[in-house]
C-alpha cells in the first residue's frame, strides 16, 4: 500500500488556487462543477450539524428544568429524538469531512492520479456507507418528528400538564417544534447534493483515472484534457 500523500508537489499550495480562475479551469473534466456542488454539499452538512444540535440542546435543557422543578420526581422521555439529532450530528459529520478531502485534493492537486485502494475503498465505500447511513437516519428521524412525542413519567397527569404549561418550549410532541422539522428538511437537501455530488461526480473521476492508470504510475499527473488533444508534432533529422 502506498502512501497516498508521498511526492506530493507543495509548491501547489498558492492564494492562487483560490482564485476564480484557478478554480474554474476547464482543463480538468468536472472540476468546476465538483467544487461547487463540493461546497454546497458541506455547507448543507453543517446547517444540519447545527440544526440537530440545537434540537438536542432544547430537549436536554427541557429535561433538565423539570428534572429540577419537581424535585427530580418527574422525567420527560426524550430518548428517541435525541438518538435521532446524534444520529444526524454524526453521517453529515462523515460526509463533510470526507468531502473537505476531496476538496482539498481538488483544489491543488486535480491531475495527480491517486493510489487504487483509496480509489476503490475510502471513495466508494466509505462514502456510500456514509451516504446510506445517514439516509437511513433521515428517514428514522422524520418517522420520530412525524409520528412520536416526548412523555413525563414519575408524576400524575395534572401535575404533567402544569408543568408542561410552565416550559411550553419545545413542545412535546416533534411535529410542533419548527427546529425539529427543519433539520430533518436541511438533512434531505444534503442527502440530495451529496447524491450528486459524491456519487455521480466522483465516478466519472475514477474511470478517467482507471483509463490512465495503464500509462500513468500511482503519484503522477494525469494529462489535462487540453494535454491530451494536443497535437504532437515529429521532427524529421
Amino acid at each position: 500500500m502506498r502512501n497516498p500523500v508521498k511526492n506530493l508537489d507543495l509548491s501547489a499550495f498558492t492564494w492562487h488556487a483560490f482564485s476564480r480562475e484557478a478554480m474554474f479551469d476547464k482543463r480538468w473534466y468536472l472540476r468546476s462543477e465538483r467544487l461547487v456542488v463540493y461546497t454546497a454539499t458541506m455547507l448543507m452538512g453543517m446547517a444540519a450539524q447545527g440544526a440537530a444540535t440545537y434540537c438536542m440542546f432544547k430537549y436536554k435543557f427541557l429535561r433538565q428544568h423539570i428534572g429540577n422543578f419537581s424535585g427530580h420526581a418527574a422525567h420527560v422521555h426524550e430518548i428517541d429524538i435525541m438518538a435521532g439529532t446524534i444520529l444526524s450530528m454524526i453521517f453529515p459529520c462523515l460526509v463533510v469531512l470526507f468531502l473537505n478531502v476531496e476538496y482539498t485534493l481538488l483544489l491543488f492537486w486535480p491531475g495527480r492520479l491517486w493510489p487504487s485502494w483509496y480509489n476503490n475503498w475510502f471513495r466508494k465505500w466509505y462514502m456510500l456507507s456514509a451516504t446510506l447511513g445517514m439516509l437511513a437516519t433521515i428517514v428514522s428521524s422524520t418517522v420520530i418528528v412525524a409520528t412520536r412525542s416526548a412523555s413525563i413519567m414519575g408524576v400524575d397527569a395534572i401535575t404533567a400538564k402544569q408543568l408542561t404549561d410552565l416550559y411550553f418550549r419545545p413542545p412535546l410532541e416533534y411535529c410542533l417544534a419548527g427546529a425539529d422539522v427543519d433539520y430533518n428538511a436541511i438533512e434531505y437537501s444534503q442527502i440530495a447534493l451529496s447524491r450528486d455530488g459524491v456519487m455521480t461526480r466522483i465516478t466519472p473521476t475514477l474511470s478517467a483515472q482507471e483509463d490512465n492508470s495503464s500509462s500513468v504510475a500511482e503519484g503522477a499527473d494525469i494529462p489535462s484534457i487540453e494535454e491530451e488533444k494536443a497535437p504532437v508534432t515529429i521532427t524529421m533529422n
